[in-house]
């Protein structure tokens, strides 16, 4: 809770409108303050980067950037990722950076930030004094250059749409799950206005940002237009989809009828984070 009111604090503190951020190119940004990696985790409050390139001096193991539909969206994002930091017992009280973004709280390995819509946090092996300013310089390229950070209005209002909220059980497909178990699953088809292309976007399907037991949503293909089987002759083909094949992510369903409250969550290469929190309700009637 201590998290949180410092939070709210600083963000009062600012009361200007600035322009929304679109985007967040991690390849300009990369250029620009010599940290770059890959994305490896889509969470409700940014898309997680292994870190494959650091700052000469000291080690970046993770980056987090998230851009949102608005500051409140932001900042809730940024409340929810302090909240999950694993703080040492022995570490120093955390501490708010005033010079860094519209609000920020710093550790002495990790710092998050708020810029406007945009949240940005990462953890390293610097002093203090190394991560701060690594850090004013993540947020003086964010603020000033648009070519790492575009602003304007997104193409569409952000959502997902188009995920069922109702699905019979007695209508899906079945598979053999990782321990013999026969698991159940119907291929789902949502859209994510905003978001840009489909073969752009990763999606799941969660509680909280742990994958709802039973209940999660798996990319066919990470949105490619391709299937690969395996022919008579037991090598691998290739073949395009169908229209009928065109859902291009499935839903596993619970055990259990009855209804799931779940989270979903969208991101694109962009770094723009869309969540949205539904209940699905699972029945066993046809």
């Amino acid at each position: 809770m201590a998290h949180l009111a410092i939070l709210l604090v600083l963000s009062a503190a600012v009361q200007t409108t600035a322009p929304s951020f679109t985007a967040i190119s991690s390849d300009a940004l990369g250029r620009a303050v010599g940290v770059s990696g890959t994305p490896v985790v889509l969470s409700s409050h940014g898309m997680v980067y292994h870190v494959d390139h650091s700052p000469a001096d000291f080690r970046v193991f993770e980056l987090r950037l998230g851009v949102f539909k608005n500051v409140e969206a932001a900042d809730e994002a940024m409340s929810r990722l302090m909240i999950r930091i694993p703080v040492p017992p022995d570490e120093p009280t955390s501490q708010p950076a005033s010079d860094i973004g519209d609000a920020c709280m710093q550790w002495s390995s990790t710092i998050v930030f708020r810029r406007a819509n945009a949240v940005v946090s990462f953890t390293s092996d610097g002093a203090r004094t190394q991560v701060r300013e690594l850090a004013r310089r993540i947020d003086a390229a964010i603020r000033d250059n648009r070519e790492i950070a575009p602003q304007g209005d997104f193409a569409a209002p952000l959502d997902i749409a188009n995920f069922p909220t109702t699905v019979q059980a007695s209508q899906a497909q079945t598979q053999v799950g990782p321990r013999g178990e026969s698991l159940r699953y119907m291929q789902i088809a949502p859209t994510f206005p905003g978001l840009g292309p489909l073969d752009g976007v990763m999606f799941k399907v969660s509680h909280g940002d742990r994958a709802a037991p039973h209940l999660e949503s798996g990319a066919l293909g990470k949105g490619d237009t391709k299937i690969r089987t395996l022919g008579t002759d037991g090598k691998r083909v290739e073949r395009d989809r169908t229209a009928a094949e065109d859902a291009r992510f499935r839903l596993m369903l619970p055990t259990l009828s009855g209804r799931h409250k779940v989270q979903l969550i969208a991101g694109n290469r962009d770094n723009v984070i869309v969540t949205r929190v539904v209940e699905i309700e699972v029945a066993d009637g046809p």
